[in-house]
């Protein structure tokens, strides 16, 4: 088992709407956290979806992808969302208002921002200024 096998056990039951998907997702996330197997954290960003009924699983993946090296995870983040933004806004929505609410991670991201095309650009400001009036 490597951790490509892994990504796929989580993205084929990333739905997370029965008992059935919400243990192999969880499963494949514990040998992640374990430390074994490396995954890129875009693909972890992939992952999220807005509907499903296990948020619990969705909440320990969260914690993993913020366990790691900031600007890696805003990184990863910048380059998920306009995919993210189909199926699961609202998981960009916290994101982006987490790391807002922050004064270090919240120049980060402008940091990172600033470095990107200017069609994601656009696209991420946008959600940016949704996330923001979250703080107001």
């Amino acid at each position: 088992m490597d951790g490509q096998f892994l990504l796929k056990v989580m993205q084929s039951n990333k739905r997370l709407r029965q008992s059935e998907e919400a243990t192999a997702f969880l499963y494949a996330l514990k040998l992640l956290r374990k430390g074994k197997y490396q995954l890129d954290l875009y693909s972890l960003f992939l992952i999220f979806q807005d509907k499903v009924l296990f948020i619990d699983a969705l909440k320990i993946l969260d914690s993993y992808i913020w366990s790691h090296d900031i600007d890696e995870a805003i990184q990863a983040l910048l380059k998920a969302t306009p995919e993210m933004l189909k199926d699961a806004p609202e998981w960009v929505n916290l994101f982006y208002t987490g790391l807002l609410k922050d004064k270090d991670t919240s120049s980060r991201l402008d940091f990172y921002l600033n470095r990107l095309g200017k069609d994601n650009q656009d696209v991420i400001r946008r959600v940016v200024m949704n996330a923001s009036e979250n703080l107001v």
